[in-house]
């Protein structure tokens, strides 16, 4: 934390967090996702008390227009603007609430204009997992002692066809998954560490060619490991023979998790993505063959979305190749439709009634 950050601002922002985590049945993990976000709040305020800093002339959004991510070297994302933009202006009337004498003086009319500016553009295409990437990974050939790649392999065409968190995924015991009903338990209860500790079974999509390496890896350890062992087990390594570990998770598993999938697309010969990629790519085809409002919400809460809005917003953003074949098949469609039926008589009895309709002025 800089120097500069008046130490009551600070500790503002973290009884804010407090509040919300108490409110909103938060994670320590949401937590900290708060905290990393409202640090901009800190920085830009910096010696300025945060109840008056709306009269510096060097504004918030002036701020996080020039900032630059020292880890990246990259501006911020459009859903970073967001989050951090939805969680000061939540703070301000938080603060106004609970420190009226203090914070009386903020005009609600600046903490309502927390807008995303138009000339910061969408980054579209979030990395994501297409379909004929996981099968490619899922058609990989691996000998019966390669362990680590058989569960590595096994991970990835999981990740894409349940649409499950990284943190969730690490974390999930052996007896949380039936494939049989194809149904996945995301219980805190059991151990699965979900986003804000939601609790819900899921359900993988039935698509056969990425099935099978995951009945491989799931009858390979349900014969060894106990069933409250993690579905993604730990594996020993000595001198190259691999053997199941009993051991617990530990706390960088998931960090460990992409390190094993970017080992995985470089055996497939791709460009590697992250597990949240998978999330997004299980979105997006998941959509993509959603026939009915129906099927989109069913998609949604697969998720866990609270609603529809969060999975259309933040995960389903078509690629611009998808949009197209979309909307060319759509018209495509209505085409064929229209060439099926004979036009001129439809036009024709279209015509004959109008001819005997005889309307009303007053009455349309």
């Amino acid at each position: 934390m800089s120097e500069l950050v008046v130490r009551n601002n600070y500790l503002l922002v973290k009884d804010f967090i407090k509040y919300s985590g108490l409110t909103n049945n938060l994670s320590s993990s949401s937590e900290k996702r708060y905290f990393s976000y409202l640090k901009h709040l800190l920085f830009w305020a910096g010696a300025t008390p945060l109840s008056s800093a709306f009269q510096k002339e060097f504004t918030f959004v002036k701020y996080l227009k020039d900032y630059v991510s020292p880890k990246t070297d990259r501006p911020l994302s459009r859903q970073s603007w967001k989050k951090i933009l939805q969680l000061t202006s939540r703070f301000y009337n938080w603060a106004k609430n609970h420190h009226p004498n203090e914070f009386g003086i903020v005009p609600q009319f600046w903490i309502d204009s927390m807008n995303i500016p138009k000339s910061v553009q969408e980054n579209d295409e979030k990395p994501q997992v297409k379909f004929a990437e996981i099968l490619k990974i899922a058609k990989l050939s691996f000998p019966d002692s390669d362990l680590a790649s058989i569960r590595d392999q096994a991970a990835a065409c999981f990740l894409f066809l349940s649409g499950i968190r990284a943190s969730a995924f690490v974390t999930l015991p052996i007896k949380a998954v039936n494939l049989i009903e194809m149904s996945v338990k995301q219980w805190p209860q059991l151990g699965v560490l979900t986003k804000n500790n939601k609790s819900k079974t899921t359900f993988l999509f039935p698509t056969d060619d990425l099935l099978v390496p995951i009945k491989r890896w799931d009858s390979f350890i349900r014969k060894i490991v106990p069933v409250e062992s993690p579905w993604y087990t730990p594996i020993n390594n000595n001198w190259g023979e691999h053997s199941l570990s009993l051991n617990s998770t530990g706390k960088n598993r998931n960090q460990l998790l992409n390190k094993r999938l970017k080992l995985l697309f470089q055996k497939a010969g791709l460009e590697y993505k992250s597990a949240h990629a998978f999330r997004r790519g299980n979105t997006v085809f998941g959509l993509k063959n959603a026939k009915d409002p129906a099927d989109y919400k069913a998609v949604s809460e697969n998720l866990m979305h609270a609603n529809i809005t969060v999975t259309d917003g933040i995960y389903a953003k078509l690629s611009d190749y998808d949009r197209k074949t979309l909307i060319s098949n759509m018209f495509q469609e209505n085409q064929e439709f229209i060439d099926s039926i004979n036009v001129d008589i439809i036009v024709r009895k279209i015509i004959e009634g109008l001819k005997n309709d005889h309307f009303d002025d007053n009455n349309p």
